[in-house]
């Protein structure tokens, strides 16, 4: 069976409905998004997509690059890219092997780019998402050239947008029991 079939197959058996959209793939719904499962000749690859997350105008584009930055850096697996000039995407690419578990990996690709979703509105909104582990910062002091505190540990909460692996396991749980309640109605 091909990759496109095997797919489609699964996302159909785990509720999704997906539409044919041109020769571009196939889309999908879930918690109000437009997922893309992109399709090309190479079965080797798996390609999903949310597109047109956000728009890029002249006078947000700086602001737009550093949140997609921000997000890359808070993630793994995940990329943003500005399509056509005008839209920020998320996107996600896996290299198929012949032992793959085709249902964990399509919940796993979902899971991560609604995550990848998230943190990028946060990170539009103002709110930090980045670790607090900069690469770049040799010390750990937490202090300017005056000794005036920079950042108050006690009352940080900057570091309450950050997804733990723990937080995205039980983020993983929480949608594949939503894919198991979706499950149960449809039977």
């Amino acid at each position: 069976m091909k990759t496109e079939e095997l797919v489609l197959k699964e996302l159909t058996s785990m509720g999704f409905e997906p539409t044919q959209v041109g020769d571009m793939g196939y889309a999908f719904n879930y918690e109000e998004l437009t997922f893309l499962f992109i399709t090309d000749d190479d079965d080797a690859f798996l390609r999903f997509a949310i597109p047109n997350m956000f728009e890029v105008t002249d006078d947000n584009r700086t602001f737009v690059l550093e949140a997609i930055n921000q997000t890359s850096l808070s993630l793994k697996y995940s990329k943003m890219c500005i399509m056509s000039d005008a839209y920020v995407w998320a996107m996600y690419e896996h290299r198929l092997n012949s032992t793959e578990d085709i249902t964990n990996l399509l919940e796993h690709i979902i899971l991560v780019l609604f995550i990848t979703y998230d943190i990028f509105y946060k990170s539009v909104s103002g709110e930090d998402v980045m670790s607090g582990n900069d690469a770049d910062d040799d010390t750990d002091d937490d202090t300017d050239e005056k000794g005036d505190v920079l950042v108050d540990e006690e009352n940080d909460d900057s570091k309450e947008d950050v997804y733990t692996e723990e937080e995205i396991d039980a983020l993983l749980q929480e949608y594949m029991d939503a894919i198991e309640k979706k499950e149960q109605k449809l039977k």
